[in-house]
């Protein structure tokens, strides 16, 4: 009996030691176990923030170039629409340069057809007048005016050409008269010229009644006029600028 309670105080202490070993054993695992998750934790916990940190700076890099972006791009828009502004302002100053500049060139071109068109107008109403006067006046009265005004040019008429710049090769003298020259007038008319021009010339004579009387004189380009119709005609042109 003895034995026995020594064999079972022998197995219990026996079983107390292998529960207290195996206790401390499990606790000795379980406490390295717990320590390796802390520093898992720990080491999770740093990482997690560490990316949270760089997803943060990332957010603020993203949202800060978000903002430069945008900045630039409303600089851009700004810019371009100011210079669209510039370019339109520009090209409508331009295009009114140049409507100013085609109205007064049509003006201008107005006013010189205007002129030209008056200047028509007026030598074909001269020419018109001295056709009627020519149709009024009877022959008789205009070759009386004619051989008057004819032996007041001889004198005056031709002291003029002394006055007129002549050229030196003028060999030829065309007499365009209102009426056929007499040999007295002729003569006359020879003597003069030749006086005044030179010996060397050649006289050629020619018959236009539409100078209603006198005659003119064409000398090297250079023209004496002395008719009555050149008269009616610087009259007409003088009444006109007087207006």
């Amino acid at each position: 009996m003895p034995l026995v309670l020594s064999l079972s105080a022998v197995l219990l202490l026996f079983g107390v030691g292998i529960f207290v070993a195996v206790r401390y054993y499990v606790f000795q695992n379980v406490t390295r176990a717990t320590s390796h998750l802390d520093k898992l934790s720990e080491n999770y916990t740093r990482k997690e923030e560490e990316a949270n940190r760089q997803l943060d700076e990332a957010k603020e890099r993203s949202t800060k170039i978000l903002a430069e972006a945008g900045e630039e791009a409303e600089e851009i828009k700004t810019r371009a629409s100011e210079e669209m502004q510039e370019e339109k302002e520009k090209v409508l100053k331009e295009a009114r340069l140049q409507s100013e500049q085609i109205i007064q060139q049509a003006n201008k071109t107005r006013d010189f057809l205007m002129g030209e068109m008056d200047k028509k107008i007026q030598e074909a109403a001269v020419l018109e007048a001295c056709d009627l006067i020519r149709e009024v006046i009877p022959d008789e009265i205009r070759k009386e005016t004619h051989t008057h005004r004819l032996k007041e040019l001889l004198i005056a008429g031709l002291e003029g050409l002394e006055n007129v710049n002549l050229p030196d090769t003028a060999r030829e003298v065309r007499v365009i008269s209102a009426y056929e020259l007499t040999e007295e007038e002729r003569f006359i008319l020879g003597r003069e010229l030749r006086k005044r021009v030179g010996d060397d010339i050649e006289i050629k004579e020619e018959t236009d009644s539409g100078l209603i009387a006198g005659f003119s004189i064409a000398i090297g380009g250079v023209i004496v006029d002395g008719s009555l119709r050149h008269s009616i005609q610087e009259a007409a042109k003088n009444v006109k600028d007087r207006g």
